[in-house]
């Protein structure tokens, strides 16, 4: 089982937040910050939300969380890198809150001569996720 989610900014035709959850090659989990709902994506998941019927909004309560916290976190590296336009990153879900304090910790600790691309190649950043990709 799989979670990713992508921050994004500047882009109009496309959510600023959006996780995904996979099992086996299949999504069965949806959520974005246009719906602001979880979706489940599979049928045999009806079965548990039959056994839990909580599910469906403890995981929307988080999905908004996260939306909210990864949101701030991407526009205080656009702060610190004076930087406009578009941008995204996509990870892992349980990495990206890691990779975003990641960044802003080392943009603490790096000349601000450094481009995001130079902080990105950081070792550190390379340890912390090992999937990720920044536009």
């Amino acid at each position: 089982m799989k979670y990713f989610s992508t921050v994004s900014s500047g882009l109009s035709n496309f959510p600023e937040f959006v996780a995904v959850g996979m099992v086996d090659g299949l999504q069965f989990y949806y959520y974005d910050s246009n719906t602001q709902r979880v979706k489940l994506k599979q049928v045999w998941m009806d079965q548990l939300t039959r056994d839990d019927p909580d599910y469906l909004e403890r995981n929307t309560r988080r999905a908004q969380r996260d939306q909210q916290s990864y949101k701030v976190d991407m526009e205080t590296l656009k702060q610190r890198f004076n930087q406009t336009g578009v941008h995204t990153v996509q990870v892992r879900m349980q990495s990206l809150a890691k990779l975003l304090l990641r960044l802003i910790q080392i943009t603490d600790e790096t000349p601000a001569t450094d481009s995001i691309m130079d902080i990105v190649e950081h070792k550190s950043i390379q340890s912390t996720c090992k999937f990720f990709k920044i536009t």
